[in-house]
C-alpha cells in the first residue's frame, strides 16, 4: 500500500488513505471480473499459449505470478506456489485446448516440476548469452 500512496503522491501531489486505495481497487476488480474471465476462456482455447512464472517478494514471503499469453491475450494470476501445483489450481493448463509452451531459458535454474506436457521453445537470443566469447555473455 505504501508503494502506491507514494505514486500517486508523486504522481498527482495528492495524500489518499489506504482505505480509498483498498475500495478502488476492489471496485476496479469487480468491474473487471467478467472481463478476466473472458481473457481466461479465450487463452483456454488458443492453439498455442505461452506459459511463464515469476516471483515476487511480498512482506518477506515470495509470491509467484503465472502468465498464460497468446497473440492477443494475457491472463496473469498470483499463487504461493510455482509449477503444476499453482497450474492447476489456477485452471488454464488443466483445461486447455492448444499447445502449451515455456522458452528453454525461463526454465535455467528452476526446480518446479510439472506434471503437464509442456512443449519448450529454445529462444535464439538464449544462445547468444550461453556461447563464450560471444557479447552478452552471461557471466
Amino acid at each position: 500500500m505504501n508503494r502506491i500512496k507514494v505514486f500517486i503522491k508523486s504522481l498527482f501531489g495528492v495524500s489518499v488513505s489506504e482505505g480509498t486505495i483498498a475500495a478502488t481497487i476492489a471496485g476496479c476488480a469487480k468491474k473487471l471480473k467478467e472481463t478476466v474471465e473472458a481473457i481466461k476462456e479465450r487463452v483456454k482455447k488458443a492453439p498455442v499459449v505461452h506459459c511463464d512464472e515469476t516471483g515476487m517478494r511480498n512482506q518477506g514471503t515470495v509470491w509467484w505470478f503465472h502468465t498464460t499469453s497468446t497473440t492477443l491475450f494475457t491472463y496473469l494470476q498470483r499463487h504461493t506456489k510455482r509449477g503444476s501445483e499453482a497450474l492447476d489450481e489456477i485452471g488454464i493448463l488443466t483445461d486447455l485446448k492448444g499447445l502449451p509452451c515455456m522458452i528453454v531459458g525461463s526454465l535455467i535454474g528452476h526446480t518446479a516440476v510439472f506434471t503437464h506436457s509442456v512443449t519448450h521453445i529454445c529462444c535464439g537470443s538464449l544462445s547468444i548469452l550461453k556461447t563464450p566469447g560471444k557479447p552478452g555473455r552471461r557471466r
